[in-house]
């Protein structure tokens, strides 16, 4: 009696079935537990809204994350522009301090001072020229 009965395996291929599995496979793939298992996995519903929550959750990140660098980068900019301000004040300082040194000595040396702007104007006169 046991060298009768066969053995249905549940994981074959449709190919592979003999005459007594064959009957099996259109109530498998027929099953209500089947369809729906099929149905569940293209619901275009559910798919939907899970992409819906995906892209809320998208945007609240990038929002975040916007803010957080646009903060950083005000930061950054405030600094550097404190850095800018303290430089051009010391740049500003000591060009006064050159100018009157400057104007201390034109007006010590004042026909040295005139030939050599004179000259400095005849150069720079010729190099405009040859360009």
């Amino acid at each position: 009696m046991a060298a009768g009965l066969t053995c249905l395996k549940t994981t074959v291929a449709p190919h592979s079935l003999d005459a007594n599995q064959a009957w099996l496979l259109p109530r498998v793939l027929g099953s209500p537990a089947f369809n729906e298992g099929i149905k569940s996995m293209f619901d275009s519903d559910r798919m939907s809204d899970e992409l819906r929550a995906l892209k809320v959750d998208v945007t609240r990140l990038l929002n975040t994350a916007g803010e957080e660098i646009y903060d950083g980068a005000k930061d950054r900019a405030e600094a550097l522009a404190d850095q800018i301000r303290a430089a051009l004040a010391e740049l500003g300082e000591t060009v006064e301090e050159e100018q009157e040194q400057l104007q201390g000595l034109v007006a010590d040396r004042p026909i040295t001072s005139l030939a050599s702007a004179f000259a400095l104007g005849v150069v720079v006169g010729f190099m405009l020229r040859r360009h």
